[in-house]
């Protein structure tokens, strides 16, 4: 019980120290630099992720989600003019 406590009182006092000096770093040059770059990154991911995403879920995109794909394969394939199911050749 005596070292749960311990741990929480010096996670709760590192958490202040750590947002105090981040609060005086981000008025910083250099903060304001790392700030910048560290947004440029992660929106760039952010970017990256959605487009994956929207492939995933696009019929023409590379990959489909297992139950995404039940569901174009059945909105596409099942009852479709276009489609012969006597066996012969397609139009």
């Amino acid at each position: 019980m005596g070292i749960l406590f311990w741990a929480l009182l010096r996670s709760i006092i590192f958490s202040c120290i750590g947002n105090s000096f981040y609060k005086w770093f981000q008025k910083t040059r250099i903060g304001i630099w790392f700030d910048t770059k560290l947004d440029r990154m992660l929106s760039k991911i952010v970017r990256k992720h959605d487009v994956a995403l929207d492939k995933k879920s696009k019929p023409n995109g590379k990959q489909l989600d297992m139950f995404e794909g039940e569901k174009y394969l059945d909105r596409y394939t099942k009852n479709n003019p276009m489609r012969r199911n006597d066996g012969g050749p397609g139009k």
